[in-house]
């Protein structure tokens, strides 16, 4: 499993976070409703390829989020990975556990999952509040077989860690 993303994907990265911001987080809000997560990733791919140079293909798309946001990168990333194959988690714990979707439909073939999956990075500083969810998720890929990177390190909720972060898996 990798660790690091290629020099490729961070134009991919910065691609889906400097687009129409606005419109994305009202599109990213949405994605408790039923279905969000497959229109999530479809609905922000058009104005990224209408807005930037991008690369149409899941194996150079990444979706990366802090705190909510990785929240929402992760619930997104593994629920398309036909439009996803790097997904990195900051500062998020995933609510529902890994019998509850899209987890379950991961865990039941892991195989294919870690196929599928070049880069599933998390992160989380020991004293962020996301701390235990955070561990307890990595647990859960873990029993289940499903290649990730799981870094805990020093602080909190805040934007410096956030910041090592992505010093570390972007090179």
């Amino acid at each position: 499993m990798k660790r690091q993303l290629s020099t490729t994907l961070v134009s991919a990265i910065l691609t889906w976070s400097t687009f129409s911001p606005r419109d994305a987080l009202l599109r990213a809000q949405q994605d408790t409703q039923p279905g969000a997560q497959q229109s999530t990733p479809r609905a922000v791919e058009r104005p990224a390829a209408e807005n930037q140079r991008t690369i149409a293909d899941r194996r150079s798309r990444a979706i990366f989020g802090f705190s909510m946001g990785g929240g929402q990168a992760g619930r997104i990333g593994l629920g398309n990975l036909d439009v996803f194959s790097h997904i990195g988690i900051m500062s998020a714990g995933l609510r529902g556990g890994i019998d509850s979707e899209p987890f379950a439909s991961l865990a039941a073939d892991a195989a294919e999952t870690n196929r599928r999956i070049d880069l599933l990075w998390i992160g989380c500083g020991k004293d962020d509040f996301a701390f235990p969810g955070s561990s307890q998720f990595s647990q859960a890929l873990q029993s289940a077989s499903i290649e990730h990177t799981f870094v805990e390190s020093e602080g909190g909720h805040h934007w410096r860690v956030w910041r090592r972060y992505l010093r570390d898996v972007a090179p």
